[in-house]
């Protein structure tokens, strides 16, 4: 059975959660309504030690860049509420650790906590336990206590339930699939683009385009690394000609602008992707739609022209009767 929300708030696993007399309430009910009319203190913090240092789990580096991936997309949910943007600075300074085994002392009693459990421990840094059998983060995402776990973290960080189920499907998707969430949810192709910013604002718009080629070439793209010009060329493989072009030309600020579509197609070709492909894997969609129709309205022009001027050279020496 679920642990009562007002213990899980403060990481408390099950073992300590039961050491308590518990109070089995809605949680939609409030922390403060039922202090008020019951008498009955939350958990805040449950003091506690490492009984040892916890061993962290293989997959947890992984894990940590991919929780990183992942903020953007549930905050949001909370971005046009979050005035004084307090939850973002709380979820961005969360330190989650996937750990193989977590042994504490509370009150002289040497408790260890269950897998999907965790536990927090100083200023916001939390140890979760995470099966030593599980040795693939796409495995470990499909495990639902995993992914509740998270959610519940981020739900309880900043006392908001309301988007709970959000967060812990979010948890499960891919990238693309992810961002067909956001659009179909908000409706707002910018809305992505903008929290991005927030969380990686050391990402400037020329590497996130390259990350993004990367990515839709299924290359593994390390998020916190700084790419130099030559590395990204050497890892795509591409060409000097066309590299060079796309850096001196492409306005990476604002990749829909018409000009960038000569370069874009080059790139593209050479890369063998298409831009339906380069958009599933990237924050911002390219569409070259306009450019395309002013190509065919421009060739449309041009021998309009030269249509009249071949009709007017075979006709100029004619009878009025002839032409006719």
């Amino acid at each position: 059975m679920r642990q009562p929300r007002l213990l899980l708030e403060a990481g408390a696993c099950g073992a300590i959660a039961h050491s308590f007399p518990l109070l089995d309430l809605d949680k939609r009910i409030g922390k403060e309504k039922v202090e008020l009319i019951l008498g009955v203190k939350p958990f805040k913090k449950i003091d506690f030690t490492l009984m040892e240092e916890p061993i962290f789990h293989v997959l947890n580096d992984n894990f940590k860049k991919e929780f990183k991936k992942l903020l953007p997309y549930t905050y949001c949910y909370r971005y046009a509420k979050d005035f004084k943007s307090t939850e973002l600075k709380k979820w961005n300074s969360m330190d989650i650790y996937l750990c193989r085994n977590v042994a504490i002392e509370y009150y002289g009693n040497h408790v260890v906590i269950d897998n999907y459990e965790y536990v927090e421990y100083g200023k916001n840094k939390v140890y979760m336990k995470i099966p030593t059998s599980i040795q693939s983060y796409s495995e470990l995402v499909k495990v639902f206590e995993f992914r509740d776990a998270i959610a519940d973290m981020l739900s309880s960080s900043i006392d908001v339930e309301g988007n709970r189920k959000d967060y812990r499907e979010m948890l499960a998707k891919p990238e693309h699939d992810r961002k067909k969430t956001i659009l179909s949810d908000f409706d707002n192709p910018d809305l992505l683009i903008e929290i991005k910013k927030l969380f990686q604002q050391d990402v400037n718009d020329k590497q996130q385009f390259w990350m993004d080629v990367m990515n839709t070439v299924g290359i593994t793209v390390d998020e916190e690394k700084n790419y130099s010009d030559d590395e990204m060329k050497e890892i795509l493989h591409l060409s000097d000609t066309v590299f060079d072009k796309c850096n001196q030309f492409i306005l990476f600020e604002d990749l829909q602008a018409l000009e960038n579509a000569p370069y874009l197609i080059e790139l593209f070709q050479e890369l063998q992707i298409d831009i339906e492909h380069f958009n599933l894997n990237s924050l911002e969609n390219i569409s070259l739609t306009k450019y395309l129709e002013a190509q065919l309205d421009e060739c449309m022009a041009t021998y309009k022209k030269q249509y009249a001027t071949y009709l007017y050279d075979q006709m100029k020496g004619l009878e009025i009767q002839q032409k006719q």
